[in-house]
């Protein structure tokens, strides 16, 4: 049954119906515009008209004007021009409406608003154009069927609009016209011949479902714009080729736009989906996906695994909750991802991709991040491609090349592979990143490449390869935790102006040996040059903002203009014995009346002689302080008792402050303790019912002081002296008798656990964070001669300056001190006796050059008892009433535990070979192993016994002068043997002063004369065992380093003149191969190799020296007089 009979059918239905009630009339109209007088009075009065004859636009008029008229038959009429004009059924609501083969077009607004149950275009074969809103807002019940409508060719604009009938396009129509169906709310029926949907021809329709047929090829501008579609059927449309632009710019159907089966399609317009909402199927074979398509997208698409390119901006400002891309995907184009939002970008089959366009992820977030880990075709990546992206981005773990500006003004994080050789110029360039660590790979860094960046942290610690960082790189970076490129250990080449204007810290290659030119131009931050830097390049350090810079030992040449204009430059360290060679103006611009330069010990001379040096004001440099980290503990590591460094002196690490005690408040603790030691606790008066103490003096407590009482109360009665008026006098007393020092038992019970106790010991020290060593012990008599001997001169104020604590004279109550003298003591603030020294305080030339305080101890006194002090300077004694717990001597000495002996430093170091019983600061130490030393020592001389005693040297010198034997030392690498007749020599005191020689002048080998330079440092070698009495010994140095002449041995060689005022001469029946003049301190002050018969001392100052010849097989010493 077709459609035309079931209208036949509905019409005679209605017109049966309606007959029964209202005026029926047929007319003939024979004169066009004659309707009306037919009609006569009838004209508000007929229901029903049958028209045949001609009728024009006045007979539409009348039947405007017939009121009451519900079905029209206008089948066989004859329509003047073919048009039923604008508005001719406006408004009106009627059943039937039939319209007449000689239709050819309909008006503007010809049926706007009206309804009408049946409206037949069954006969209108001949209908060309529908013109604009003709069929706006219309309600036909049964729908418009304009399937026979064969010649209908033109729908105007908003034909449809409004309307919310069901529509059925003619058969034949391939054109659906601009803005035909716009805010349609109906649904049509599309023929199968339709090729083309015109421009907005859906716009802001609403539609349950429309299907699509095969035939269809393009659709138009805006063709489906902000129209809202239950189901939008693409599954026919094999034949569509485009999508024009804002096609379905935000479209939203719910069932999603499913363009799989549009194997013809292969151009996609500008924002054809922005806004969607909608899910989106791409056709199965689409390899291109055009610019802008999907700019301002919402909602969600699948892309075939047959793409290959994604064209610019395609993807611009969309935001998706996911996207998947195919492995067939080759290129991204420029900006095709900018700024676009997407929870998870999934590149994870993309194992064809080779290119990302400039911008391509320009300000992109996507939340998951960027893994582009499997992308292991792409080697190009373009211009800002990564541009204020903050998203998190993995690349391909093959790739080798990182473009240029690839990462500028990036945000996000960044996972660099283990592949990766080059970084592009201004890869990184205005980037902000909290982290970025390079691989060992990598191999050269481009010009600008993190310039004005800003990182928190740049790791290059796996950097091996890296051999070459390009112009301006670092230019302006921001390094918060500064560039460590000490690993890089191949970094060979340094470009022009690499860290212009960066306020980061740098730590060069610890293996670099040539510094480029202008490398450090403009540079504002902190540089840590290597041990190894043999020369720096003309211009490296101009115009650098530099407040301070140390030079290595083994620099030797700075060339033109190194420094220039360096005006910031207020402390320069030069680490070389010798002044390194310079170009010309390497200071120049520099301000000499402020600058310090620090030179070594001993070297200060020289560089007062030295071109450019001489014009700095010259000082001798401190010696570098080395730590590590400590914790403490008890209870085999369970309990941290205390934090604590470790200074590296020598060869050994020594705690650098003495157990620290703890402050117990919680109850719990308290109730762990026995019923004698809450009593001690809980003692009411203790402010808060707290007390500062470690638990060892519960032990003292209990088992020292007041070992001969059994009565509990006799035992508190002794807190009953601690009284004091106020609680500031109370702690004040708590302080003197709980402070700082522990006693013998606690001493004893660190022995037994921490010594004895092996891997199950309740107390350990812990070095970093989890590596634990037993060997952190109390210090052996070597490790104590060993610190003593690295203390420089041995006299009671070298040893303050070297070893000693700070003390605030103000403050003694902790440890309560007995003043007995008015001159210097331990806690003198310098080693000047004078009243200006004393109220300034500490000067920094005169601090513990090692970092390290031994606080001076003496004798706690258990009970009231006077003490007698001599004044070893005026000879007299002073009598003081010491009461318990005050210190005898403290002043005058230091005491350091060692289990079963102890050592001394007073004006002297000895060793006591007495179990300590008096209470002391408790100190471990340990060895560094060979491995941390890298070296071993031999000497020449066997009885390792004999090395450790005080007059070894002294009996070496004696054999030396009598000709029994030549001493040497030599230092050895791991792995290496030593030289037939050597023997490894022992840590202790000999080994200490060595050592303390080897760290400013390193050598491999040093002989007899070097020795007893050395000793010239340490002239308490020389003594035998010091009078009982050690107040006794002068304040001078010790009559054995006077009698140090060091004369030249019987030879030929003259030495003259002698004193010298500028020229030294030597006569000589052999070559001299090398001189060396050293100070009475024994520091280098000159040397010079292939002098010939003379040598220039104008530089020196005044004084005294120590002359070293030495020709091809022998050495010879001189003591000569600088006039």
């Amino acid at each position: 049954m077709n459609n035309k009979f079931l209208l036949v059918l509905l019409s005679f239905f209605l017109s049966t119906t309606y007959l029964q009630a209202q005026l029926s009339k047929n007319i003939d109209v024979s004169v066009p515009g004659t309707l009306a007088n037919s009609l006569g009075d009838d004209k508000t009065k007929v229901g029903e008209l049958i028209l045949t004859g001609t009728i024009n636009d006045a007979d539409f008029a009348t039947i405007k004007q017939m009121s009451l008229l519900k079905v029209l038959d206008m089948s066989d009429v004859d329509i003047v021009n073919g048009t039923i004009p604008s508005e001719a059924f406006r408004w009106r609501v009627m059943e039937i409406v039939r319209l007449p083969s000689s239709l050819k077009t309909i008006g503007f607004n010809a049926f706007r608003e009206a309804t009408i149950d049946v409206l037949d275009f069954s006969s209108c074969t001949s209908l060309e154009s529908l013109s604009a809103y003709a069929f706006s807002n219309l309600n036909v019940k049964f729908g418009l069927d304009l399937s026979n409508c064969s010649s209908l060719t033109q729908i105007g604009n908003y034909t449809f609009e409004s309307s919310v009938s069901s529509v059925i396009l003619p058969h034949n129509l391939k054109e659906l016209g601009s803005l035909s169906f716009a805010y349609f709310k109906g649904s049509v029926t599309i023929p199968s011949t339709l090729e083309s949907i015109g421009s907005e021809a859906f716009r802001w329709s609403k539609m349950s479902s429309l299907s699509l047929p095969s035939s269809l090829k393009t659709i138009g501008f805006n063709a489906f714009r902000e129209a809202t579609i239950d189901v939008l059927d693409f599954s026919s449309c094999t034949s569509l080729e485009s999508l024009s632009a804002y096609a379905f710019s935000n479209l939203n159907v719910k069932s999603g736009l499913d363009l799989s089966n549009c194997s013809s399609l292969t151009q996609i317009g500008n924002y054809t989906f922005e806004s969607s909402v909608s899910s989106v199927i791409l056709p199965h074979n689409l390899k291109e996906l055009g610019s802008l398509s999907f700019a301002y997208f919402k909602g969600s698409v699948t892309i075939p695994s047959t793409l290959e390119s994604i064209g610019s901006e395609a993807f611009r400002w969309s935001r998706m909750a996911s996207l998947s891309l195919p492995s067939s995907l080759k290129s991204i184009g420029y900006q095709a991802f900018r700024e676009a939002t997407i929870d998870v970008l999934d590149f994870s089959s993309c194992t064809s991709l080779e290119s990302l366009s400039a911008y391509a992820f320009s300000n992109l977030n996507v939340k998951s991040g960027l893994d582009l880990s499997n992308c292991s075709s792409l080697t190009q990546i373009g211009n800002y491609t990564f541009e204020s992206s903050v998203s998190s981005v993995i690349l391909p773990h093959n790739l080798k090349e990182l473009g240029s500006l690839s990462f500028a003004y990036f945000k996000g994080s960044v996972t660099i592979p283990s592949t990766l050789e080059s970084i592009g110029s201004e890869a990184f360039r205005w980037s902000k990143m909290s982290s970025l660590s390079l691989p060992s790979s990598l191999k050269t860094i481009g010009f600008n490449a993190f310039r004005e960046a800003t990182i928190d942290v740049l790791d290059f610690s796996s950097c091996t390869s890296l051999e070459s960082l390009s112009a301006y790189a670092f230019s302006n970076l921001n390094v918060k935790s500064g560039l460590d490129l000490s690993n890089c250990s191949s970094l060979t080449q340094i470009g022009n102006y690499t860290f212009e204007s960066s306020v980061s810290s740098v730590i060069l290659p610890h293996n670099l040996k040539e510094l480029g030119s202008l490398s450090f131009a403009r540079f504002k931050g902190l540089v840590t040059i290597p041990a190894t830097l043999e020369s720096i390049g003309s211009e490296a350090f101009r115009w650098s903002f530099i407040t301070e810079i140390t030079l290595p030992a083994s620099l030797k040449y700075i060339s033109s203009s190194g420094f220039q204009e360096c005006g910031k430059l207020n402390t320069l360290v030069s680490l070389n014995p010798f002044p390194p060679a310079l170009g010309a103006n390497v200071f120049n611009s520099v301000n000499k009346t402020t600058c310090k330069l620090i030179v070594p010990e001993g070297s200060v001379e020289l560089y007062k002689a030295a071109y450019q040096w001489k014009d700095f004001l010259i000082e001798a440099a401190p010696r570098p302080v080395q730590k590590v980290t400590l914790h403490y503990t008890e209870d085999s590591g369970q309990t941290i008792k205390g934090d604590y460094e470790a200074v590296r002196i020598g060869e050994y690490y020594w705690m650098n402050s003495a157990f620290k005690n703890e402050v117990m408040t919680s109850p719990t603790d308290i109730a762990s303790l026995g019923y004698e030691e809450q009593a001690y606790i809980n003692y009411s008066w203790l402010p808060n019912n707290s007390i500062k103490r470690s638990q060892i003096d519960l032990w003292h407590w209990r088992a020292w002081m007041f070992e001969n009482s059994d009565n509990i109360a006799e035992r508190l009665s002794y807190f009953d002296e601690l009284k004091g008026v106020s609680e500031q006098e109370k702690l004040a007393n708590i302080e003197k008798y709980y402070g700082t020092y522990h006693s013998r038992i606690h001493l004893d019970w660190l022995w037994l656990n921490a010594i004895h106790s092996g891997k199950n010991s309740r107390v350990r020290l812990l070095e970093g964070d989890t590596k634990i060593y037993n060997i952190w012990t109390e210090p052996s008599v070597q490790a104590t001669m060993q610190l003593f001997a690295m203390c420089g001169n041995a006299t009671r104020d070298e040893i303050k300056i070297y070893l000693s604590d700070q003390y605030n004279e103000t403050d003694n109550n902790n440890p309560v001190v007995i003043k007995n003298r008015s001159y210097m003591t331990w806690f003198d603030k310098t080693i000047h006796n004078d009243v200006a020294h004393l109220a300034n305080g500490y000067k920094s030339q005169y601090i513990n050059r090692y970092g390290f305080n031994l606080l001076p101890t003496g004798d706690r006194l258990n009970n009231p008892a006077v003490i007698q002090l001599k004044d070893h300077k005026t000879g007299m004694n002073v009598q003081y009433n010491g009461v318990i717990g005050d210190f005898e001597g403290l002043n005058q000495k230091a005491v350091l535990p060692m289990g079963t002996s102890y050592a001394v430093l007073h004006d002297y170091p000895e060793i006591v070979y007495t179990k300590l019983y008096h209470w002391a600061p408790i100190r471990f130490c340990r060895p560094l192993t060979d491995e941390e030393l890298g070296y071993k020592l031999y000497i020449n001389v066997s009885g390792y016994p004999e090395l450790e005693s005080y007059n070894f040297l002294s009996t070496l010198y004696q054999n030396h002068q009598n000709g029994v034997f030549e001493v040497k030392i030599e230092k050895k690498e791991l792995g290496q043997s030593p030289n037939n007749g050597f023997y490894e020599l022992p840590k202790g005191y000999l080994r200490g002063f060595y050592v303390q020689y080897m760290i400013e002048y390193p050598d491999d080998t040093k002989t007899m004369t070097d020795l007893l330079r050395i000793a010239q440092q340490n002239p308490f070698v020389f003594w035998d065992k010091p009078t009982a009495d050690g107040l006794d010994v002068p304040d001078y140095l010790p009559s054995t380093r006077s009698s140090l002449s060091l004369e030249s041995e019987s030879t030929n060689i003259s030495i003259y003149p002698n004193p010298v005022t500028d020229v030294l001469y030597f006569d000589s029946p052999g070559s001299i191969t090398e001189v060396n003049i050293y100070s009475t301190a024994g520091k280098l002050v000159l040397s010079q190799t292939n002098v010939g018969s003379s040598v220039s001392v104008n530089h020196l100052t005044s004084g005294t020296y120590i002359l070293k010849l030495q020709t091809n097989n022998k050495s010879y010493t001189q003591k000569i007089i600088k006039k």
